[in-house]
């Protein structure tokens, strides 16, 4: 099981975007959510398809499972989610110091 460590940081302007490229469209949609685990289904580029299991939310870090699905299942288990679909751009963004 891997670990993962959420960080999130305010931008206070779009400088970004010059170092950025041209993200990834992620569509995804939560199947289940529990005190003790979130269960999502996420397509990126509708290309590559991913289910996640990540454990209850911790103080800094979290476990988490994540398992390539055909993208024909992973339409079949968004159609079944809890709540509205999340559409949303992922940048990456590499810092001064190297890191993404």
């Amino acid at each position: 099981m891997a670990g993962e460590i959420e960080r999130k940081f305010l931008v206070s302007d779009d400088r970004w975007r010059d170092v950025a490229g041209e993200g990834q469209r992620l569509v995804q949609a939560y199947l289940a959510m529990t005190p003790n685990a979130e269960i999502r289904v996420r397509i990126i580029d509708d290309a590559k398809a991913t289910l996640t299991v990540k454990s209850a939310k911790a103080a800094l870090s979290r476990e988490e499972i994540e398992i390539d699905l055909p993208l024909e299942k992973a339409r079949l288990l968004i159609a079944m989610r809890v709540e509205a679909l999340i559409e949303k751009i992922r940048h990456h963004v590499t810092g001064r110091d190297g890191l993404t």
